[in-house]
C-alpha cells in the first residue's frame, strides 16, 4: 500500500506517486491525511493506517509507477512480519449518526438496506472466499501457508449497530472515528476477530474524502481493527457511484476492499506485498463487476488478489 505521510509536502507528489494504498505513520498524524505527499517506499514497522485512494489517485499512481521502473514481475503478497489475520471474523458495521434505520423509502433508507444487504451477504460467499489461502502467525518474510491460523470465511457474521447517542462531532477526523470504534468495541468485543465498520451518513465526512481517498482501515485499543466507510455516494463517480449500475456502488466496493484488507492485515504487520499493497490495493478499480453473493443478492464488487493464481480474483478457487 501507498503510506501516507503529513509532512507538508506539495500535493502533486501525491498525484505522482508510486505505490498504491497509502498509510499514516500515526494516529496523530492521520487526522489530516490528505495533506501529505508521497513517495514509493516499503511498509515500515509503525504504520497504523491503510487508505484506499479514490480511483484518479490510483490511475496516477499507477501511471507513475510504470514510468517509474521497468517491470520486476508478479509480486505475491508476503506476510511481512509475521503478523495475525482475522481467524474468525465477526462484522459490526456502525452506522453514526443516520438519520434513518432502512425501515422507509428515503435515500437514506435504501443506502442503509444497501451496505445491509452487502456486508449480510459477504461472509460465506465465493467472492470474499480468497482470503482463507493467508494465515497468520508464521514467520516473517512467508508467502505460503500451511493449515494453522487461517482466516475462515463465516456465513452471517455481520451485525447491524445505529449510533445516535454519540454525538457526530462537527470535524470528522482519523481520532473520532477510532474513538467511536472503541466505544461500540467496550460493549460488543475487542480484539483482532472484530472489526467495525464506522459509516457516517451523508454531508458528514473526514477531510480528504472524495478528493483524495474513498475510505480506510487501521485499528484502535485492545488491537481492535476497524475500517471508515463514509457517505461513499458523496464523491461521486471518484469513489465508485455508477460503476456498475447504481449510486450506491462505492458502499460495496470501496466496503469489500476494507473487509478483504483487514482480515488480511489487520494491524498491518501481516500480508501484503513488498510495495506496500495489500490484497485490495493490487485490484483496486479494475475488473468491477456485479456478483450474487451468500444472500443470493448481487451486489458491485472489485477482485480481490490471489497468490494462488498470482492474480486479481472474483470467485475462489
Amino acid at each position: 500500500m501507498l503510506r501516507l505521510r503529513t509532512f507538508g509536502l506539495a500535493l502533486f507528489l501525491l498525484a505522482v506517486a508510486v505505490p498504491t494504498a497509502l498509510r499514516s505513520a500515526s494516529p496523530a498524524s492521520a487526522d489530516s491525511p490528505a495533506s501529505g505527499g508521497q513517495s514509493e517506499q516499503a511498509h515500515r514497522p509503525g504504520d497504523t493506517t491503510a487508505f484506499f485512494p479514490t480511483r484518479s489517485v490510483t490511475e496516477a499512481q499507477r501511471g507513475a509507477k510504470r514510468q517509474a521502473s521497468a517491470s520486476t514481475g508478479v509480486l505475491n503478497l508476503i506476510n511481512q512480519s509475521g503478523g495475525g489475520v482475522m481467524e474468525t471474523t465477526r462484522v459490526h458495521v456502525v452506522f453514526w449518526g443516520w438519520s434513518c434505520n432502512g425501515s422507509g423509502s428515503s435515500t437514506c433508507d435504501s443506502a442503509v438496506n444497501y451496505v445491509k444487504g452487502f456486508f449480510g451477504g459477504t461472509g460465506g460467499s465465493n467472492w470474499l472466499n480468497s482470503v482463507t489461502q493467508y494465515c497468520g502467525l508464521i514467520p516473517a518474510g512467508t508467502a505460503t501457508c500451511s493449515t494453522a491460523h487461517l482466516v475462515t470465511n463465516p456465513s452471517a457474521n455481520a451485525t447491524f449497530i445505529f449510533d445516535n447517542k454519540t454525538r457526530l462531532p462537527s470535524r470528522i477526523t482519523q481520532s473520532s472515528i477510532a474513538n467511536e470504534a472503541s466505544h461500540i468495541a467496550s460493549g460488543s468485543g475487542t480484539g483482532t476477530n472484530n472489526l467495525y465498520i464506522i459509516m457516517t451518513p451523508h454531508g458528514h465526512s473526514q477531510s480528504g474524502f472524495g478528493t483524495q481517498w474513498c475510505g480506510y482501515h487501521s485499528y484502535a485499543a485492545g488491537a481492535t481493527p476497524y475500517a471508515y466507510i463514509p457517505y461513499e455516494p458523496d464523491a461521486g463517480y471518484a469513489c465508485g457511484a455508477n460503476s456498475v449500475g447504481s449510486v450506491f456502488d462505492g458502499f460495496s466496493i470501496v466496503g469489500g476492499h476494507e473487509l478483504g484488507e483487514a482480515m488480511t492485515d489487520p494491524l498491518l504487520n501481516a500480508w501484503y506485498d513488498n510495495n506496500g499493497a495489500e490484497n485490495g490495493d493490487k485490484c483496486a478499480w479494475t475488473g468491477l463487476t456485479t456478483v450474487m453473493l451468500a444472500n443470493a443478492h448481487p451486489y458491485s464488487v472489485q477482485p480481490l488478489w490471489s497468490n494462488k493464481s498470482s492474480s486479481c480474483v472474483i470467485t475462489y478457487p
